[in-house]
């Protein structure tokens, strides 16, 4: 069945009741919220309820469908286990294209099952099963036990997420699909998985040829983008070698902001070491994952940067091959690999660092809920991403946000001073933004480099980088709004997405209930402690936080006055 436009339906299942039933989306909401993260927010904040009661959503973003590449991403929102917030995590995934083709925009689940399920849910059924028979297993086993043909797509926990531990994670396709614990969600609602069986939806663009052209102008983009090219060239751990020149890795427990056996970690040393192929999603122009492909063995996914540097030097190892194996096992246990490094990385003695010996013990510790990351790794109740903030002021800020992506500027940005609070708590707000845009229309978080910050006016926003409120007028949105305009049928400029996105970011601080925004930072980054960097040791915490709060709300007024 062919649909012009993208959909507008999406499902709302309720566990105690075993029922479902289709709501429609109208075009005033899917302008006002489009689709992926601000859907996601919107639709948690409409069902809410309480404790484990409390709905779980999930929703694709404007352009699932319209075989635009780099929009297979899926936004998942529900109350964190972490700290009891609303929060939401998005995600480049297979399964965004079995969802769309069942002819969903979304997914709420209400209530809780009154036994272990999996449920299947197809283009026009949704079938609750009971699965006590995969109580305990790994996720990797229960996907292939729930695979009933080549096209179906499996979001499934693993023990860690039945037993409710907070760092469990959601996982398809061995890829941990968030942080924010909702695994754990699932498994309060008693569902092992989610099948997506492909439907025989398609969809064509409202104005095909402007929607072509408007593509191919981006596509252009990209493939002139000097960013894009040392990306193709570096992967997903390009940021890893960033982390090392500019003294912000996490290691030995964020101690230390550099060390040179990152090296063995590196993009460069990966390469040469592995036999590596592209696995992304279809289209990618960018290989944005990796594999390790083994002679005789079962191949891997290469960890990203993060994972590189949670489950590698955060906890004193430098060697990849045992990365890959702890993160293979984070993933049949349902655990985040990021959390998971973190944690440990908070557990270990000084003169236990390195000691490989212990690792495998302590994944398996804290995927039975025995042991949780220490205060002086979390932000929130959710550990921080392994960078050091006394390297990176602006990513601490987004860490304290519940934003892992890395401040852009602050990575491709030299002329931007090391010590510049302004600037940088002004281009947090400026990304969060923008992310949100990204997100809303489903296209892939690392495009966020090269659509904003490459090309002809690559030059004067590192020129006017220090002042973000001129800088940010050099960025445009209209080809975007072309891109969701020709592709729905409605309307949208480029400051109607920017209104859109900041609703988001707004929406996002008042889920937050009473809880302080942004978060602390452990106390640790903002005293003098020991570090191997020669540049400033201390986060000016307090001043980054209050620039911040009057910048937003000097944002937040402007909208609410339009």
């Amino acid at each position: 069945m062919v649909k012009t436009g993208g959909t507008r339906q999406y499902l709302v299942i309720d566990l105690t009741g075993e029922q479902w039933e289709v709501k429609l989306l109208s075009d005033a909401l899917q302008r006002q919220m489009l689709g992926g993260e601000a859907l996601a927010l919107h639709l948690c904040s409409v069902h809410a309820t309480s404790g484990s009661d409390a709905p779980f959503c999930l929703a694709l973003g404007t352009l699932a469908g319209s075989r635009m590449p780099c929009t297979q991403t899926l936004s998942l929102a529900s109350i964190s286990p972490q700290n009891n917030s609303v929060q939401v995590d998005t995600a480049t995934t297979t399964a965004a294209e079995s969802f769309v083709s069942c002819g969903w925009q979304a997914i709420v689940i209400t209530g809780v099952a009154r036994r272990q399920m999996t449920l299947r849910i197809t283009s026009d059924s949704v079938s609750f099963t009971p699965s006590e028979r995969l109580i305990g297993a790994s996720t990797t086993e229960a996907t292939r036990l729930l695979t009933e043909n080549p096209h179906d797509s499996v979001l499934s926990i693993g023990p860690a997420g039945e037993r409710q531990v907070p760092s469990a994670t959601i996982v398809c396709a061995e890829k941990a699909l968030e942080r924010f614990g909702f695994g754990a969600v699932l498994g309060a609602k008693h569902i092992k998985a989610l099948v997506f069986s492909a439907g025989s939806f398609t969809y064509t663009p409202y104005d095909t040829e402007l929607f072509a052209q408007t593509q191919e102008k981006i596509l252009q983009h990209l493939k002139k983008s000097s960013w894009v090219k040392k990306y193709q060239q570096a992967g997903p751990l390009g940021l890893l070698d960033v982390a090392q020149k500019r003294g912000f890795a996490a290691v030995e427990n964020s101690t230390k902001r550099t060390d040179p056996r990152l090296f063995h970690m590196s993009s460069q040393e990966c390469s040469r070491k592995y036999a590596l192929e592209k696995s992304s999603c279809n289209g990618c122009l960018l290989g944005c994952q990796r594999q390790v492909m083994r002679a005789g063995g079962k191949d891997t996914i290469l960890p990203d940067a993060y994972e590189m540097m949670a489950l590698g030097s955060q906890i004193g190892n430098f060697d990849p091959a045992l990365v890959m194996q702890w993160r293979s096992r984070c993933i049949e246990l349902g655990l985040h690999p990021v959390s998971t490094g973190m944690s440990i990385g908070s557990q270990l003695d000084e003169d236990q660092f390195g000691d490989t010996a212990v690792i495998g013990s302590l994944i398996e510790q804290i995927s039975r809920g025995d042991i949780n990351a220490r205060k002086d790794v979390v932000i929130d109740g959710r550990p921080m991403a392994p960078i050091d903030p006394r390297g990176a002021w602006g990513q601490s800020l987004l860490c304290a946000l519940g934003e892992d992506t890395p401040l852009v500027v602050e990575i491709i940005f030299d002329w931007l001073n090391p010590t510049s609070v302004k600037a940088k708590a002004e281009w947090v707000l400026l990304q969060q933004q923008y992310l949100a845009i990204l997100r809303s229309i489903g296209l892939c978080d690392t495009l966020l480099t090269p659509l904003f910050f490459d090309g002809k006016k690559q030059l004067f926003l590192r020129i006017f980088s220090r002042f973000p409120r001129f800088a940010q007028h050099l960025i445009s949105f209209s080809t975007l709004a072309h891109l969701v305009s020709s592709y729905t049928g409605l309307p949208v400029t480029g400051e109607q997405l920017l209104n859109a996105a900041r609703h988001t970011v707004q929406m996002k601080h008042h889920l937050a209930g009473d809880k302080k925004v942004p978060a602390d930072l452990p106390q640790r980054f903002m005293m003098d402690g020991k570090s191997n960097c020669k540049r400033p040791a201390v986060v000016p915490w307090r001043k980054l936080v209050e620039r911040y709060q009057f910048i937003r709300a000097i944002d937040e007024a402007k909208r609410e006055k339009e």
